[in-house]
């Protein structure tokens, strides 16, 4: 790998806001979905080729969309998401999503992204560009492309990523309930610029992120060209005082 270099500071920017106007714009999970509708067809649900509309280095094959269907078992629920020939008819329920990816779960999304390859049926129609622009948006996409209707337990574990440090003092006002004044001290050194190390077909991207349940960590994500997630591994900070009660 090269020596790790911060991404453009407009190209951050540029990413950061369109991605999350993205997310804004998801609304509450469909009552549907709550009551055992699996198919996202049936109602006017969120549409996940949006998230590709705000990273314009990140691209599907033509004559693919992206899909999924939803799984709830009263402890939790989120969407599976997979790519689909256009004209090929869309999956209904976990049932069919299962028999066509060959993943066996549900499991609810408790961790980060999983890294078998049938737990990631939506990236293989995918690419990105080779340049360090292109690695932190496939980056973004992994990372927040299945994070949207999560229900209770599959929301726990969120990073918010925090490119700047208006991003940090702003998490901290309306999140971080637990904190004192001697942690500021320990985030004051932090440079929280997205970093990025090239190799000759991988890289890695550095995102200092928060998460009620980890707290303040730098995550390192190893990408493969041309659509593969390789590995993630948290650097923490500062570690979270958030008590969950199950």
């Amino acid at each position: 790998m090269d020596e790790w270099v911060k991404v453009d500071l407009h190209e951050v920017e540029k990413v950061t806001w369109d991605v999350g106007l993205v997310r804004a714009g998801v609304g509450k999970v469909p009552e549907c979905f709550l009551k055992g509708t699996q198919d996202p067809h049936v109602t006017e649900a969120y549409d996940p080729n949006t998230m590709l509309g705000a990273l314009d280095r990140v691209r599907i094959a033509e004559g693919y969309v992206l899909d999924y269907v939803y799984a709830f078992d009263g402890h939790g629920g989120e969407p599976f998401l997979y790519s689909r020939p256009i004209d090929q008819k869309p999956l209904a329920t976990f049932d069919e999503f299962s028999r066509h990816t060959g993943w066996e779960g549900p499991d609810m999304l408790l961790g980060d992204e999983p890294t078998p390859e049938s737990s990631r049926p939506y990236l293989q129609h995918l690419s990105f560009s080779n340049d360090a622009a292109g690695y932190l948006q496939f980056a973004y996409f992994v990372m927040l492309a299945r994070r949207f209707y999560l229900c209770w337990h599959s929301d726990y574990n969120e990073r918010i990523f925090l490119p700047t440090r208006m991003a940090i003092e702003r998490v901290i006002s309306e999140r971080v309930s637990w904190w004192k004044q001697i942690d500021q001290f320990r985030l004051d050194e932090i440079d929280p610029t997205p970093m990025v190390a090239l190799g000759q077909d991988r890289g890695i991207v550095k995102l200092f992120n928060y998460g009620d349940d980890r707290g303040f960590t730098f995550l390192s994500i190893e990408l493969r060209q041309p659509n593969e997630l390789v590995g993630l591994e948290d650097e923490v900070i500062l570690a979270s005082r958030v008590t969950r009660f199950y």
